[in-house]
């Protein structure tokens, strides 16, 4: 598996080069070789918290991959980049609503608290988490989404 891995991670980093040279507008600066975040001060918001270099494709490796190349791994984390999947869970308004009751009702619980939301996806509890009155949460997407979710927490004014 390991080097199976490897190879993969060449032929990304070689696509990634590729498209980086043919798309001189891929990012504003050259990519940074990945270096320890250092947590913000804790204050009532809601962080996204990139785990990659922000250029070129953080969570987007799948589009420089072509169907015969991609693993069952690069599947799964794109089908999060899609609208559809968070639409449906969205809409499923037992779970949304029983995960936001949950949380509002039991304020004390998350009073004060830093929150990690792993698999974040749209934000969606991760706004609940904040209006329960965690101190801090950390939101954490590997897929695209994670693009949208920060103008989500944007508009609902909990991104301070």
């Amino acid at each position: 598996m390991g080097m199976k891995h490897s190879s993969r991670c060449l032929l990304l980093r070689r696509k990634m080069a590729e498209n980086a040279t043919e798309n001189t507008e891929v990012c504003s600066s050259p990519p940074q070789p990945l270096q320890p975040i250092a947590m913000p001060k804790p204050v009532q918001s809601i962080i996204h918290v990139p785990l990659q270099s922000s250029c070129p494709g953080r969570g987007k490796m799948a589009k420089f991959l072509n169907p015969d190349e991609m693993t069952s791994r690069d599947y799964y984390f794109d089908s999060y980049a899609h609208f559809g999947i968070h639409e449906e869970m969205l809409k499923d308004e037992v779970r949304t609503l029983t995960y936001r009751n949950s949380m509002y009702h039991n304020k004390h619980v998350f009073k004060d608290k830093i929150v990690l939301d792993v698999g974040s996806g749209t934000g969606i509890l991760s706004m609940f988490a904040a209006k329960a009155g965690a101190k801090k949460v950390y939101g954490i997407e590997c897929s695209s989404i994670s693009d949208y979710s920060e103008k989500i927490i944007k508009a609902n004014h909990l991104d301070h």
